[in-house]
């Protein structure tokens, strides 16, 4: 349910990476038919998993729990119901998803708004901490993981150093689409989890199940992948970084595991 932002965050990217250059890009339309085709297998998967029961539902016939969807009146017990949009020019248009999976949100979007208790760091709230979820991931994350996420984030830690740069030459447009092609590629691996991160973070009526970020991680480790540019590109002490933290990361994962075992052979005494 957290990957919904994916569908206007392709179209965003999209956008970013070629309508800037639209004058000049003969393959645009075609682009856009296959980013179309894209959503409409994703709206075709989400729909047949569940089905497709009650999918292009109209809008007005759902009665929502949330004050977002439902009223700002409604007091957040889950006990009254509304439909902000009944009366609006949007209450006819059908929605594209199954209506099970639209009132899972809404309920999802309820219980946030009513807030429940929640736990960090040895403290009870009775809402949650827009930083939960970065403080799980600074604990949960590996050390070497961190580790090579600090080198990918580093700019330019791999820049041969026979290239020199002049601070008031002009750059060839090559090098200037280059640069821009590979902007494009870090934001299109770094946007998806930052979004989904966000909008996580802003949902503070409780803070619980760090699972709710966790489709964030593949977009992550294929971006830190980039460290491996190092093992080929660069100087001798810099290709040993990576494999350093790597080497670091599983003996730490090794010791973790022994100091377990002991423990359990310990308690079966």
């Amino acid at each position: 349910m957290t990957w919904l932002v994916a569908f206007p965050l392709w179209i965003a990217l999209w956008a970013v990476s070629s309508l800037p250059r639209a004058s000049r890009q003969r393959g645009l339309v075609d682009q856009a038919k296959q980013l179309a085709a894209i959503l409409g297998i994703g709206l075709y998967i989400l729909n047949a998993g569940y089905g497709c029961q009650g999918t292009f539902t109209p809008l007005k016939a759902y009665h929502f729990l949330s004050r977002t969807l439902g009223n700002e009146s409604l007091e957040p017990r889950l006990t009254t119901t509304g439909n902000r949009f009944v009366t609006s020019a949007l209450s006819s248009i059908p929605v594209p998803l199954p209506a099970d999976y639209v009132r899972g949100a809404d309920l999802q979007l309820a219980d946030f708004q009513a807030g429940k208790q929640s736990y960090l760091l040895g403290h009870w709230s009775p809402r949650g901490w827009w930083s939960y979820y970065l403080v799980g991931l600074a604990i949960k994350i590996p050390v070497g993981t961190s580790g090579l996420a600090s080198l990918a984030a580093l700019q330019g830690y791999c820049v041969p150093s026979t290239r020199t740069v002049q601070p008031f030459a002009r750059i060839p447009e090559r090098q200037w689409g280059s640069l821009r092609s590979r902007v494009v590629d870090q934001l299109s691996l770094l946007a998806p989890p930052v979004t989904l991160l966000v909008c996580a973070s802003l949902q503070t009526g409780f803070s619980r199940h760090f699972r709710y970020v966790l489709p964030a991680l593949p977009f992550a480790f294929i971006w830190i992948s980039q460290v491996g540019r190092a093992l080929t590109h660069c100087a001798s002490w810099r290709s040993l970084s990576p494999t350093i933290i790597c080497k670091w990361s599983a003996a730490l994962r090794r010791m973790a595991e022994r100091k377990k075992s002991r423990c359990s052979r310990q308690k079966g005494m």
